[in-house]
C-alpha cells in the first residue's frame, strides 16, 4: 500500500473480497489488522503486515496468502 494508504478501508475491502471469492470470515481483529476465513476444509489466516517492499512477501516465506485473492502482493 502507498505511504497514508487507509488502512481501515483496505482492510474492510479485503475481508469483502475474501468472501466475494466463496471464503467464510470468522474471527477478525480490526487493531491487529487479521482475519482467518476458511472454505471446506481449508482455513487461512490474512493479515496486512508493514514490510519491506523491495523484499516481496513470497520471497520471505511459504505460507503468505495475499489480502486480496487473485492478487500477489
Amino acid at each position: 500500500m502507498p505511504a497514508g494508504a487507509n488502512v481501515k478501508r483496505t482492510f474492510a475491502l479485503a475481508i469483502v473480497r475474501w468472501i466475494d471469492e466463496g471464503w467464510s470470515i470468522g474471527v477478525f481483529g480490526s487493531r491487529s489488522g487479521v482475519f482467518f476465513c476458511n472454505r471446506g476444509s481449508e482455513r487461512r489466516q490474512v493479515s496486512i503486515d508493514a514490510n519491506d517492499p523491495a523484499r516481496p512477501l513470497a520471497q520471505r516465506d511459504g505460507w503468505h496468502h495475499p489480502a486480496f485473492p487473485g492478487r500477489e502482493e
